[in-house]
């Protein structure tokens, strides 16, 4: 068996551990799966072009439906951690997984947006001066429109 990527080979190892207690009929859901972008001087391939080529070619990969060697033509519903950067984790590689910062400006480009949804994210900076109670309602529809876009495949 050749493998291109560790996201087959894990994919494909889950199935077949599954598959010997008898569960081959389960469907595999990727749950939390994502790339720092910024962490501490000790961690090596931790960077902004690491994150953005791990989390476009994932994202690639899995709305291709071409599925693993175990698994072909088979799509897993995948979520990347994280939607935003997170300044109350307690280390800094766990702080920038996000692809997007608090204000919705995105991280990097993974690939997936078209000019008026970054101009969209400008627009939301701006209009973060509105009452806080109102401003959550309006980042939150953002956010849910976001999260279906970004990280449910």
């Amino acid at each position: 068996m050749n493998y291109t990527n560790m996201f087959d080979a894990q994919m494909d190892a889950v199935f077949t551990a599954m598959k010997k207690l008898g569960y081959d009929d389960v469907e595999l859901v990727v749950a939390e799966t994502g790339w720092p972008s910024v962490g501490e001087l000790n961690e090596g391939g931790v960077s902004f072009d690491n994150a953005a080529s791990y989390n476009g070619n994932l994202i690639k990969h899995v709305n291709s439906g071409k599925g693993t060697p175990l698994m072909p033509g088979r799509t897993f519903e995948t979520f990347i951690f994280s939607l935003f950067n997170e300044n109350l984790k307690p280390t800094v590689s766990e702080r920038n997984y996000g692809l997007f910062y608090p204000d919705l400006t995105p991280v990097y480009d993974v690939g997936v947006f078209i000019a008026n949804e970054v101009h969209f994210f400008h627009f939301y900076k701006k209009v973060s001066t509105f009452h806080s109670m109102h401003t959550t309602f309006l980042l939150c529809t953002k956010m849910t429109f976001c999260s279906t876009i970004l990280m449910h495949f």
